[in-house]
């Protein structure tokens, strides 16, 4: 017989997990848990360069609030909300006008937020997965957009 072709699952597998998430009734403490990692990961990144915070909310979703670092009188928040992640300036976060990061998803395979674009800083690994941008990466992006369109 020939070599045995080796079949990438990864897909599959993603496929499997998200609708073994959605049957389970702890999906939103999955979501929950990923999304506090998230926002410790992200703390921890802005922290050495601006004040960074928890407040609770309530709606049950923590939110991060993040100092902007070109209007500091102008906080701006992030949350992980049912497995996506949504930034706001505080003032409208205090109305419920929260924009979604669409370029980051909860992936359930790893139970954790993942960017969707593929990241061109990194090179690629042979037979793996092209490499995609981090989440808190992206996000932080985000943040910083949302703060430049104040200026």
């Amino acid at each position: 017989m020939g070599v045995a072709m080796e079949y990438d699952k990864t897909g599959a597998k993603r496929i499997f997990a998200a609708e073994h998430l959605g049957a389970r009734n702890d999906a939103l403490s999955v979501h929950h848990k990923a999304g506090q990692e998230f926002l410790e990961a992200l703390k921890d990144a802005a922290e050495t360069f601006v004040r960074a915070d928890f407040r609770p909310s309530d709606e049950g979703a923590d939110i991060l609030v993040v100092m902007n670092p070109r209007l500091p009188g102008r906080a701006l928040t992030v949350r992980a909300n049912r497995g996506r992640i949504e930034i706001a300036h505080a003032e409208k976060a205090r109305k419920g006008e929260w924009t979604p990061v669409e370029s980051v998803t909860f992936d359930p395979l790893i139970q954790a937020f993942v960017g969707v674009d593929l990241d061109a800083d990194v090179a690629p690994t042979p037979g793996k997965p092209l490499p995609r941008r981090s989440a808190v990466t992206v996000v932080a992006e985000a943040l910083m957009n949302l703060a430049g369109s104040d200026s």
